[in-house]
Formats: C-alpha cells, sequence, structure tokens
C-alpha cells in the first residue's frame, strides 16, 4: 500500500522521510476502522495490544507490567490468546515473551496514537 502512493506519487527518489510520510498518511487512512475495532476490545485487550505495538520483547516482564497497567502476566496472557482467537495477533509468529500483529499498520497506528502505555 505504501508503494502504491509513493508510484502515484510519480517520486522519483525515495527516501526514509518520504516512506514515512506515507506511512503516516496510510495509517491516518485506516484510523476509523481501527479505532472502531479497538473499542471493540475490552480494556484488558486494549492495554495488551498497546503494549505489544510499543514494546519488542519482555512483554511479561513486572515493569512492562506496571508501565501499561496490566494487573498480571496471566491477565496478559489471556488478553493475548484472545487477541489471536480474533485474529489480529499471528498464531503462528508467536514466540515467549513476544508477539506479532497480524497487520503489521495496525501496530503502526497504535504506536503513532498511544505511545508508551498511553490508555483511554
Amino acid at each position: 500500500m505504501v508503494c502504491f502512493h509513493l508510484v502515484a506519487q510519480a517520486r522519483v527518489h525515495i527516501g526514509i522521510k518520504d516512506v514515512e510520510e506515507v506511512l503516516n498518511t496510510v495509517a491516518r487512512q485506516n484510523a476509523y476502522a481501527y479505532q472502531t475495532l479497538l473499542n471493540s476490545l475490552t480494556l484488558a485487550q486494549q492495554r495488551a495490544l498497546r503494549l505489544a505495538a510499543n514494546e519488542r520483547h519482555s512483554l511479561f516482564q513486572k515493569d512492562m507490567l506496571t508501565k501499561y497497567e496490566i494487573s498480571s502476566a496471566p491477565a496478559l496472557h489471556n488478553s493475548i490468546k484472545a487477541l489471536k482467537g480474533k485474529g489480529l495477533l499471528d498464531e503462528e509468529g508467536s514466540t515467549k515473551g513476544r508477539v506479532l500483529f497480524d497487520d503489521p499498520l495496525f501496530a503502526y497506528w497504535l504506536r503513532l496514537n498511544f505511545p508508551y502505555g498511553e490508555v483511554s
């Protein structure tokens, strides 16, 4: 999708800044769908998604749970399991302490809009 936008804009020389600008545009274009999806989840699931989007590893460490206001490691595990069941997190790509988003743009949008554990 990002490549499509860059080609449609007839850009000849493309740098990282160009890619980031288009990526932000694409994320904003999907904002309504992502916000609607986020609003359909429990608060615990929202926090788990924000944690997974902002942190790359060690999701179950106590300081991470505290930072994102998640009550316990089992609570995070249950939220991640539910999010995998909804198809938001990738079942195959997950490893201990780390998860992958089925839609990486959703993770990017979460990082843009809810950095460092901000919750609604």
